[in-house]
């Protein structure tokens, strides 16, 4: 709250209001110092909603609201390390990729054809073992080729088999496309991982996001937005896949028995930079490399 309102203030009990309104416990705290005393109101867990379920902007407009701040850890943090002090790793076929680790090189087509059965056995005679290819492209031009689809992911998946490869990263941009590879996968007979990237263009497709958070049999893969500010952006797309799906009884409250306690959190994040306002740069993308060590 603003400095100098007391605990007894109409416009504390305004907030406490609305707290109960959404299902949450508000607690008043009175922090007391030299000059003057701080009210702090904190939303507690109640058996029928969660605190990190409810949004912050119905609080922000309330008249003496100086700020709203979430203090529960968000659970791409608890997933990431499980409060451990080692890093997190994942495995990708006979390698892991993370923190302190060698840089893991994945090779292929930016958009499958059908050479690229050939372009793999190249790529398997210099010891490749993790292979990319786009089956279906989100283009900026119309004209662009966007990719043979499903043909083309299973021509990909299939010349993985046949080379040996331990993976197979391609772009998803709608939920089918994930069922869709599953499927083409298990019909090739696919052993090595899946690995499916959600791109700069779709990376705030929540339905999508939820869909890779239902399915722990692949790795999903987040790229942060083109015009994302900051970091916490790619965090909250990222909660979609980690947290796995959720439902919602008709008062709006989760439903904690419907909803699962975690989704998939075989999840990579992707620093991919930034839409760059400079027309005279040589650089594509305006990097944000600082991200990387906030993560």
């Amino acid at each position: 709250m603003n400095d100098g309102i007391p605990a007894d203030d109409p416009r504390v009990r305004a907030v406490c209001t609305k707290a109960q309104l959404h299902h949450v416990a508000p607690e008043v705290h009175v922090e007391t110092g030299r000059n003057f005393a701080v009210v702090e109101v904190y939303l507690k867990d109640t058996s029928g909603q969660r605190s990190s379920a409810v949004p912050s902007y119905p609080f922000r407009s309330l008249n003496g609201v100086k700020e709203v701040i979430r203090v529960s850890p968000a659970q791409v943090s608890l997933r990431s390390n499980g409060g451990q002090r080692e890093p997190r790793r994942i495995q990708i076929g006979s390698d892991q990729i993370g923190r302190g680790l060698p840089c893991v090189p994945v090779f292929g087509p930016c958009t499958v054809d059908r050479h690229v059965d050939a372009i793999l056995r190249g790529l398997a005679d210099y010891g490749i073992k993790h292979v990319r290819g786009g089956g279906r492209k989100p283009r900026s031009n119309v004209k662009g080729f966007r990719g043979f689809g499903s043909k083309g992911w299973r021509w990909l998946i299939q010349a993985a088999k046949e080379c040996g490869m331990e993976s197979v990263w391609t772009e998803v941009i709608e939920s089918k496309d994930v069922d869709t590879l599953r499927v083409i996968r298990d019909e090739v007979r696919f052993p090595g991982d899946l690995v499916l990237w959600v791109g700069a263009r779709n990376t705030g497709c929540y339905r999508l996001l939820e869909r890779l958070g239902a399915c722990d049999d692949v790795i999903a893969m987040i790229k942060n937005g083109l015009y994302e500010r900051d970091v916490d952006a790619l965090f909250t797309r990222a909660e979609f896949v980690v947290c796995g799906p959720m439902y919602w009884n008709e008062d709006g409250v989760l439903d904690e028995e419907r909803s699962r306690e975690s989704g998939n959190d075989r999840l990579i994040l992707c620093i991919r930079g930034l839409e760059k306002h400079d027309p005279h740069s040589r650089l594509r993308f305006y990097p944000n490399y600082e991200w990387i060590t906030a993560i």
